[in-house]
């Protein structure tokens, strides 16, 4: 079972490092093809550093920017494809339960809900999902496609040229199809996908909605102590 991991970073360089020494411990867990889009010089020796592939591409427009990066992942012949923001970390136990559903031959997983930490704030927040028209969607950190939806979707996960609202244009496009799903919820499995947030960010924290702030020492329980740290 190969898993395609799909990135894209632009400069947060410790941020950056955060996600590199991550992919390290996933590799434990299972076979990973890492892949990163970028155009910062400084990103490619850190992707070589820590044996991830690097592609070059302009930082805009962001889903030309990720389209690219998922033809190229095509290449290297992935059973299943996560897509993480070079933000985002996850805990062994997420790693766990998708491991469970790519044994099932579940075609899109997802979670609802994850984990901010504010490295500026040094604080750890809550976010339970949309609660809009779009409640119960996956958020777009988390989503994992298996090879046989990816074709029939022709490997593409975005028909639009855009810098914002990727998430939204590739749910419309996935709703055109039939597939069968399974999607979490990080509380309810005691599992963490944690998106590390600083004053670069596209999205930012407060663009969430409701978001309920927790104890920093809730991060002890799904990482090593001194992973994630302030000022980042």
């Amino acid at each position: 079972m190969k898993l395609g991991i799909l990135t894209g970073a632009w400069k947060r360089y410790g941020i950056f490092d955060i996600f590199c020494q991550s992919i390290a411990r996933y590799r434990d867990t299972l076979e990973i093809i890492p892949l990163c889009v970028g155009s910062d010089p400084k990103i490619k020796n850190m992707c070589q550093e820590h044996d991830i592939i690097y592609k070059y591409h302009p930082n805009r427009p962001l889903s030309s920017k990720f389209q690219f990066g998922l033809y190229h992942l095509r290449k290297y012949n992935p059973d299943y494809v996560l897509m993480l923001g070079s933000d985002d970390i996850v805990c062994d136990k997420f790693l766990d339960r998708y491991i469970e559903e790519f044994d099932k031959g579940t075609d899109f997983i997802g979670v609802t809900d994850c984990y901010f930490y504010d490295t500026n704030l040094a604080k750890l927040f809550y976010w339970d999902g949309y609660t809009n028209h779009r409640k119960g969607e996956s958020s777009g950190a988390g989503r994992c496609f298996s090879t046989k939806l990816l074709n029939k979707l022709q490997w593409m996960l975005w028909d639009c040229r855009i810098n914002g609202g990727l998430d939204g244009c590739m749910s419309k496009r996935l709703s055109k199809f039939a597939y069968s799903q399974t999607i979490f919820n990080c509380l309810d499995e005691d599992m963490i996908l944690l998106d590390i947030k600083d004053h670069n960010n596209i999205s930012k924290i407060k663009t969430y909605g409701k978001i309920l702030e927790c104890n920093t020492i809730l991060l002890n329980r799904y990482f090593n102590e001194g992973t994630i740290s302030p000022n980042t």
